[in-house]
């Protein structure tokens, strides 16, 4: 059957997102914050405004969702209920969302294994759980498919 315009303004409309990717965080991986705060934070103390949490958090919300740039991100998010959205979800307790070279200057200057191991355990967490069960080769080796 083919789509029309009618048609994918509803999908878009019944997509939501944060909703599926909150959802997907807290059945999979419930310690994901306890993960991210397990990182070196290579920050002067007194310097810190933000947690690494809520500014990894805040990028990976602003890739979600589409956003295209740092700045575009500052102005995208600049709004009383996205930062009310933080404040509940992620117990933000500023009254702003971080600016972008406040992320950009935290992700130069963290170590980017502590990253990677971050996402190994993540993988591994959902291979334990048999979640790519149904991409093996052979019943033991996963296919792995570069795009």
């Amino acid at each position: 059957m083919k789509t029309n315009r009618k048609m994918k303004r509803e999908a878009k409309r019944q997509y939501k997102p944060l909703n599926d990717i909150l959802t997907v965080m807290k059945h999979y991986f419930p310690d994901f914050m306890n993960l991210l705060s397990s990182i070196f934070d290579p920050r002067h103390q007194s310097y810190m405004t933000y947690s690494q949490e809520k500014l990894i958090m805040t990028a990976m919300f602003g890739h979600f969702s589409h956003v295209p740039s740092r700045r575009c991100m500052n102005l995208c998010f600049n709004h009383d209920n996205i930062i009310r959205n933080f404040q509940i979800l992620f117990g933000f307790d500023h009254d702003e969302i971080p600016h972008g070279d406040t992320i950009n200057n935290y992700f130069k200057n963290v170590a980017i294994d502590n990253l990677r191991k971050i996402i190994y355990k993540m993988f591994k967490n959902l291979i334990n759980k048999k979640m790519f069960d149904d991409y093996k080769t052979k019943g033991d080796y996963y296919l792995y498919q570069m795009y």
